[in-house]
């Protein structure tokens, strides 16, 4: 099994039009390898008079192709052990895209993959899922939800609760068991005191 520092590249041979394995740029990102097609190189000298590589790659990436700047750190031949590094990186971004930190009981949950973030600090909850547009708050008991998909908004603080449906052009509101009720589409107020 390829291991993930030990992958050998030779980079005197990388040239304008090579095809090779890049890392993902962006650090914000996973760690994943992609096929790269290099357009042009550019060699300067550091400060120390070393001489430095940058490569303008291709990048073809799952769903979409871009062109950037990278180092040569960042490329990789592609040969036998470094497709297996890629399949292995590829196998881990998918597995990880819930990422859990752990620090003192205080437990933060990201997972990138289905746009869900989910933040656990001290039993204060925060989740988030942005790919069925839902915002879901509990801090301390009191809660507030957020469903933008079918526009609605609900919150709930400390029993004291808030309903708006957009869709319907319904609002509902009940604060402290005085409940408002606003109905728009049927130009219908109802308050109870």
């Amino acid at each position: 099994m390829a291991e993930l520092n030990k992958i050998e590249k030779d980079k005197d041979s990388f040239t304008v039009n090579d095809l090779v394995l890049c890392y993902e740029p962006d650090p914000h990102k996973a760690r994943v390898l992609y096929e790269a097609k290099i357009i042009d190189i550019d060699q300067t000298k550091d400060d120390q008079g070393k001489l430095v590589s940058e490569f303008y790659v291709h990048f073809q990436g799952w769903n979409k192709s871009w062109d950037r700047w990278v180092l040569e750190d960042q490329i990789l031949t592609i040969n036998e052990n470094s497709r297996e590094l890629q399949s292995q990186l590829f196998k881990k971004a998918v597995q990880s895209q819930v990422l859990v930190v752990a620090y003192n009981y205080k437990v933060l949950v990201v997972a990138y993959n289905y746009k869900v973030l989910v933040v656990a600090y001290n039993y204060k909850v925060l989740v988030v899922a942005y790919n069925y547009k839902v915002l879901v708050v509990a801090y301390n008991y009191k809660v507030l939800v957020v469903a933008y998909n079918y526009k609605v908004l609900v919150v709930a603080y400390n029993y004291k609760v808030l309903v708006v449906a957009y869709n319907y052009k319904v609002l509902v509101v009940a604060y402290n068991y005085k409940v408002l009720v606003v109905a728009y589409n049927y130009k219908l107020f109802t308050q109870s005191e």
